[in-house]
């Protein structure tokens, strides 16, 4: 009875921990990391899709940063240093240094599969689907 209370209680005590740190838990910086290649679903044909660059920001010891990200994207409507915070409905927000702050939210489920996200520029807006782009071998 003893191991079963332990395996039942671990998750939910990592929920707790997960809670307590929602910038953890909800901003998944290293999944954003990299190039992405962003569609409105109504422009599907178009020959040159907004791209948006979104870089993993280390600490000095070289720890993954989960509050903050660089971002470059849109035609530069959106670039610099963005802080991540956690909003609503599982987005997860970033406010750049330059332009208005927008929301992405991971469309994969898991179980693999090609790196998908959903980007909003406004809450209200349209959402990009986008694609990772893969990095050139060298």
């Amino acid at each position: 009875m003893k191991k079963l209370a332990t395996v039942v209680a671990a998750p939910i005590v990592a929920l707790i921990a997960a809670a307590a740190t929602p910038a953890l838990a909800q901003a998944p910086v290293q999944f954003m990391g990299g190039a992405w290649e962003c569609r409105l679903p109504e422009d599907e044909g178009s020959k040159t899709p907004p791209i948006l660059y979104i870089g993993v920001a280390h600490n000095k010891g070289g720890e993954t940063r989960t509050d903050i990200v660089e971002v470059d994207g849109f035609a530069r409507a959106v670039y610099g240093m963005a802080q991540v915070s956690s909003a609503d409905g599982g987005w997860v927000q970033l406010s750049p240094e330059a332009g208005q702050p927008f929301f992405v939210r991971s469309l994969n489920d898991g179980k693999g599969g090609l790196p998908a996200m959903s980007v909003k520029r406004s809450e209200s807006g349209a959402a990009y689907r986008c694609l990772k782009l893969p990095y050139p071998k060298s």
